[in-house]
């Protein structure tokens, strides 16, 4: 991960976060806390990921329905009191452990493989840019993928539909597809599944390459990309039409004859990554990387980070727009590899940042 981002998520939310998005749901504002079943899952909102594992392993053992049902309670509240959130943060009254309790939520559900929670945790999704923003910031491009592998495994129609909505930031969607990509890799028995789930993307696609709502040559592009990751020439081929019929934005898989060069290759990055584990082991590699935990900064210090690293935040907790194209990139002289640490230091994939500029 980038060097310190953790620790400046919420130093620089309140100057990411200026508008408020259209996408979230407005009528289901409000102030009020909830109510929990358990006692136990208020504490979850006031510590961070160097919770007491011992207290972790008390919440596990709470009956598994009404445990759910708490849980997912807390995924309902960070909708329904986004903008109660977006205030108080605004206002620099909300630290960085007081917004790790939706993490808390959904790390649990992954644990004790809630499988019925999956139509929520798209939901999350469904309310915006900015929304997912706020909460997730760099965790989500990276490492939600490992949620969603989990939760929807058994159930891979429940987020290729998302990918299919209408008026839905394309890298929401990406979120998705390096789930499916994972899935393919790491599980041979839904490899194939994988690839005719692909295969139906491309076709539907091209179906809709004139609804403006639903075309997007970004996503597209990601989606050849990964389609490349699954290293299947006859599935390449596939892809062919939509170079054709030019729908593929080439600043993040090139042209075809980029692609099919890419293929070739016999030493590519390799992009398979470890999966979910247990929730003890997630939050130790939490603690292990991410600077809040780490690192301490002096006040000169947080200054001089401020004023020389503040773009570069700033593009890693923003998804970036369609129509926003910044020229403040890393050329990238010595050939990344799609799936490398992108040279600018952003922490990101080279595909997910500087390429696609």
């Amino acid at each position: 991960m980038f060097k310190n981002l953790a620790s400046n998520i919420g130093k620089f939310r309140d100057k990411t976060i200026n508008v408020v998005a259209d996408d979230y749901n407005k009528k289901i504002q409000t102030n009020q806390p909830p109510k929990f079943t358990h006692s136990e899952i208020e504490i979850l909102y006031e510590v961070g990921f160097d919770i007491d594992p011992n207290l972790l392993k008390e919440i596990l053992k709470l009956p598994r329905e009404t445990l759910i049902n708490d849980l997912e309670t807390i995924l309902k509240d960070c909708i329904c009191r986004y903008e109660y959130f977006l205030k108080t943060n605004q206002k620099k009254e909300l630290t960085f452990d007081n917004t790790i309790f939706i993490y808390h939520a959904l790390f649990l559900l992954t644990e004790i493989e809630s499988t019925k929670s999956i139509d929520l945790v798209i939901d999350l999704f469904r309310q915006g840019e900015e929304f997912n923003d706020f909460w997730f910031g760099y965790f989500l491009p990276e490492d939600f993928w490992k949620i969603l592998y989990v939760l929807a495994e058994n159930n891979l129609q429940k987020i290729v539909e998302f990918i299919k909505e209408p008026r839905k930031h394309f890298m929401l969607k990406t979120v998705v597809l390096s789930c499916l990509l994972q899935i393919a890799l790491n599980n041979k028995e839904k490899e194939q599944e994988i690839k005719n789930i692909f295969k139906d993307l491309i076709s539907f696609f091209l179906e809709n390459k004139d609804n403006k709502e639903i075309f997007d040559n970004e996503l597209i592009g990601f989606i050849v990309s990964d389609i490349l990751d699954l290293r299947d020439e006859e599935l390449f081929k596939e892809t062919k039409i939509l170079f054709d019929n030019n729908m593929v934005f080439e600043g993040i898989a090139g042209n075809y004859e980029d692609a099919s060069k890419e293929l070739e290759k016999t030493n590519s990055f390799h992009c398979k990554r470890e999966p979910f584990t247990n929730i003890f082991d997630e939050y130790k590699e939490i603690i292990a990387t991410w600077g809040y935990y780490n690192e301490e900064e002096t006040d000169d210090e947080e200054q001089t980070y401020d004023k020389e690293n503040f773009e570069n935040i700033q593009k890693m907790l923003s998804i970036p727009n369609n129509e926003e194209k910044t020229e403040n990139f890393i050329k990238n002289s010595e050939k990344t590899g799609r799936n490398e640490p992108c040279p600018c230091g952003s922490g990101k994939k080279y595909k997910k940042c500087c390429l696609r500029k």
